[in-house]
């Protein structure tokens, strides 16, 4: 493991840099580097102090597995990882995280102190920042493409989606320097293998797709003007989804209805004060009350006590 400097593993972060601090930055921003060779690769062998991961160089696959299904994701140079994040998916859903690099990658560590130093350069760390939300965003897209009910229609989107990123311009195509086997692109589409294979067979009939010998899929033009025209018919969709409102608290939010709950719990209380404090004088008053009548019994109508016979 060797130390490097941030700003010069990523040119960009130096973007972020006034260029009169520059200097002052790439010294300070002092991270050590993993490489990570192919295969399974356990985030369990990081040092405890490491927050996170900015990866460098390289393809990393992240495959979550609940029960029966897997689901995938590439990930690649600016990406940032927190595999301590996968240690609590939650206490209902049993889901198993697993690491591999498709191929030798470059990581470095993002340790508190680095974090620390970050602060003096706050462009630098909103760069980082920017980029976990970019990669929340390629998921969102992920999920959209796989709940297409065309199998074709999702290694489309997907194809083109990979392209975004690491697609190459050539002369034949936009190629996709992934080695994409058929049982990789049914786990990203979520779809079974066979199903993917006659999926594959239809696009690369239509011209849409073809695979080159060492494996890595070339894209046509026909197969991005059928995806814009799906992106057309699927602009103007609805919310799926609408929040189910109690109607004894659709006149404002959470804490809004805790705060008349508490007003009103407040003036309930008062008022039970006051009828304690009431009923103890109507007991005080039907006590001489009593007294009365027992004295007006005992005396008379004359205010006499009445004489022994």
């Amino acid at each position: 493991m060797t130390s490097i400097a941030l700003l010069d593993a990523d040119p960009d972060l130096a973007d972020a840099v006034n260029g009169d601090d520059l200097r002052n930055a790439r010294a300070a921003l002092v991270t050590p580097m993993l490489e990570l060779g192919t295969g399974s690769w356990e985030p369990a062998a990081l040092p405890d102090a490491a927050i996170g991961l900015l990866v460098l160089d390289g393809v990393i696959l992240r495959e979550v597995v609940a029960g029966e299904v897997a689901a995938m994701e590439l990930l690649g140079p600016g990406d940032v990882l927190v595999p301590a994040a996968d240690d609590a998916p939650g206490d209902f859903v049993d889901a198993e995280v697993r690491w591999s690099g498709l191929l030798p990658s470059q990581v470095v560590l993002l340790r508190p102190e680095l974090v620390q130093r970050l602060s003096d350069w706050p462009g630098v760390l909103g760069v980082i920042v920017r980029r976990m939300a970019e990669r929340s965003a390629r998921q969102a897209v992920m999920q959209a493409i796989c709940h297409n009910p065309r199998v074709d229609a999702r290694l489309r989107g997907l194809f083109w989606h990979l392209a975004e990123r690491w697609g190459r311009v050539t002369a034949a195509g936009v190629v996709l320097p992934l080695r994409l086997t058929h049982d990789s692109l049914a786990r990203l589409v979520g779809a079974q293998r066979p199903t993917v294979s006659t999926a594959l067979k239809s696009l690369q009939e239509a011209g849409e797709v073809t695979r080159r010998r060492d494996g890595a899929w070339v894209l046509l033009p026909e197969s991005r003007e059928r995806l814009q025209r799906l992106q057309q018919r699927v602009s103007d969709a609805k919310p799926a989804i609408e929040l189910i409102q109690d109607p004894e608290g659709a006149n404002g939010s959470m804490f809004e209805q805790l705060e008349r709950l508490q007003v009103a719990w407040e003036q309930q209380s008062a008022s039970v004060m006051l009828l304690r404090q009431r009923m103890a004088e109507l007991r005080a008053e039907t006590k001489g009350l009593t007294g009365g009548v027992r004295e007006f019994r005992r005396t008379g109508a004359n205010g006499k006590a009445p004489s022994a016979s």
